[in-house]
C-alpha cells in the first residue's frame, strides 16, 4: 500500500489518504475540533471544546492554546474536552493531540488582555 499526496486545500484536516490495490481509502482517526466556547477570554478561562475522536480521559489528550499546553483538562463526555487557557497564551488556534494524531481549530481563540 502506498500513500498519495493531494494539495493541502483538497484534504480535510484529520484524514489520512492511502491508495491500495487501486482503491482509495480515507481513514479518519485524528482528533477533530468542530467548535469551542467561549470564543474569547482571559488567561484562566474555562473553554469547552467539542469535536470527534478525542481520548477517553484527560491523560489521553494534550490541549494547547497557541502552542502552550492547557492546564486543568477534563473530559466530561465522549465528544467534549474542557480546559483552562494557560498563562502566556496568545490569540491563536486550539489544538488537541491524542495517540492517534493531532487536530486543530479552524479559527483562533481570542485571548483578551494580550496584544493580538
Amino acid at each position: 500500500m502506498s500513500s498519495i499526496r493531494l494539495p493541502t486545500s483538497q484534504v480535510k484536516k484529520g484524514f489520512l489518504i492511502l491508495l491500495g490495490c487501486g482503491v482509495l481509502f480515507i481513514l479518519a482517526c485524528y482528533p477533530a475540533i468542530t467548535s469551542f466556547s467561549p470564543e474569547r477570554g482571559k488567561v484562566g478561562t474555562e473553554v469547552t471544546i467539542t469535536g470527534k475522536r478525542f481520548g477517553a480521559t484527560a491523560d489521553e489528550n494534550t490541549v494547547r492554546f497557541s502552542g502552550l499546553q492547557a492546564v486543568d483538562v477534563q473530559v466530561p463526555g465522549e465528544n467534549t474536552i474542557v480546559a483552562r487557557v494557560p498563562e502566556g497564551a496568545r490569540t491563536g488556534l486550539i489544538s488537541v493531540t491524542t495517540r492517534n494524531g493531532f487536530g486543530e481549530s479552524e479559527k483562533d481563540f481570542i485571548v483578551e488582555g494580550k496584544s493580538e
